[in-house]
């Protein structure tokens, strides 16, 4: 299977779905622009903008050179006693929602979300493993999450046992409130990785953590990273540490989408040739132009491949009985 592994359900509510963004507030500018840089128009966000995102990723994944996407749900931040924080300006996406779509939609694989304070983490997490979660997205800054408190640390073993990958944002995050910033740190990752989980550094660690990321993979075997948002216009990072061969053994391809992926900020930062980039940005799908971006920028070919061998193998076995027939026969 050919996986995009870092792709957000992005909603604001309509149809039931439960999703949340910020419309006021500093960051109440996130989701027009997404929506530009998706391809949708501006006006679906008057709409039932729920079922026109949902609809333009399905059709984006069908036309690309990909078997599935991980769909990503966020939970919402909550404090130390399992409380949302409702006054927190967050971004939401329920799990009841993406395993909805992953159940209905051949072109998603579910990705969860579960703020381990939770006083249901247990039996939420059970409920996701039973319906197909094929990895665990989180992001510790903005959901107010201490990977190192010893609370957590039989959450994460039961992550381990269940081989259920765990997706980290560390570093800052632009597009979303951070609650707690201090909790972005990349050493906090040793948490969940010496319980056993095997844990994906969502970009590489980002600008701030990459020589942080190459430093821990000899010391953890369960560690990867992945290459979401190396083609969007927003961070500096540097690609040639990454592309040695002992560090991209350990990559896996993730895009952002609906984060842009601009050939032209590749090439502005040196990184592509203004011919190679000319011809990328004319793809009109972001998950086919971000795919053939990372080949320009000489990242192995099989990084869609390797997602099969980083997320949960019993998500991938109910994904092919329930729809590689149908896929081959179209």
């Amino acid at each position: 299977m050919r996986i995009d592994m870092h792709v957000h359900l992005v909603g604001g509510g309509s149809g039931g779905s439960g999703c949340r963004y910020p419309r006021h507030g500093r960051y109440r500018w996130m989701v027009p622009l997404l929506v530009r840089c998706f391809g949708l128009p501006a006006r679906s966000l008057r709409g039932d903008f729920d079922a026109c995102y949902v609809r333009r990723l399905a059709r984006c994944v069908r036309e690309a050179s990909l078997d599935a996407i991980v769909l990503l749900a966020l939970d919402a931040p909550r404090d130390a006693h399992g409380r949302v924080i409702h006054e927190a300006d967050a971004f939401v996406s329920p799990n009841h929602t993406v395993l909805r779509l992953a159940a209905t939609h051949r072109e998603f694989l579910p990705g969860v979300s579960i703020h381990p304070a939770r006083p249901d983490a247990f039996e939420m997490l059970d409920r996701c493993l039973a319906e197909g979660a094929a990895l665990m997205k989180l992001i510790p800054a903005t959901q107010n999450i201490d990977l190192l408190d010893p609370r957590y640390r039989r959450f994460w073993e039961r992550l381990a046992e269940a081989r259920l990958p765990l997706l980290v944002h560390t570093g800052p995050e632009p597009a979303l409130e951070e609650l707690r910033p201090e909790l972005g740190n990349f050493s906090d990752l040793r948490g969940p990785l010496e319980a056993g989980v095997t844990v994906i550094a969502a970009h590489c660690g980002g600008a701030r953590h990459q020589e942080d990321f190459v430093r821990a993979l000899p010391r953890h075997p369960r560690l990867f990273g992945d290459t979401a948002a190396f083609c969007s216009p927003v961070g500096r990072r540097r690609l040639q540490p990454l592309l040695a061969p002992e560090v991209a053994a350990r990559l896996v391809h993730g895009s952002d989408v609906p984060a842009p992926v601009s050939a032209a900020a590749c090439w502005l930062r040196g990184e592509v040739d203004w011919r190679g980039a000319l011809r990328v940005s004319r793809c009109p799908n972001p998950l086919q132009r971000d795919l053939r971006l990372k080949r320009l920028l000489g990242f192995p070919a099989d990084l869609p491949e390797r997602s099969a061998q980083v997320l949960r193998p019993g998500a991938l076995l109910r994904w092919e009985e329930r729809w590689e027939p149908a896929r081959r026969a179209a």
